[in-house]
């Protein structure tokens, strides 16, 4: 693993960590935040590490992220749009 590929983990595992955080402070996009990068996580690992994982699991991994991601996202513009 090279060193922007170590840095790329450290970082996704710092937002899943902040997204904890988040969920700790009764903020419910926290959850959808630290799935989507533990997600990722879990699978860049498993590249580095030459796992083998299916490819419907590997596409279902990435569109249940991007979905979270997706809800996180419209649960912060809700929450935005009602303190204006």
């Amino acid at each position: 693993m090279g060193i922007l590929q170590a840095a790329s983990v450290f970082i996704e595992l710092c937002v899943g960590l902040l997204g904890i955080i988040l969920i700790v402070n009764r903020k419910s996009y926290g959850w959808f935040i630290a799935l989507t990068f533990f997600i990722y996580v879990v699978y860049d690992i498993s590249h580095f590490m030459s796992w083998e994982i299916p490819a419907l699991l590997r596409q279902s991994l990435f569109l249940a992220a991007s979905l979270f991601a997706l809800i996180a996202v419209v649960i912060i513009y809700r929450e935005g749009r009602k303190k204006s």
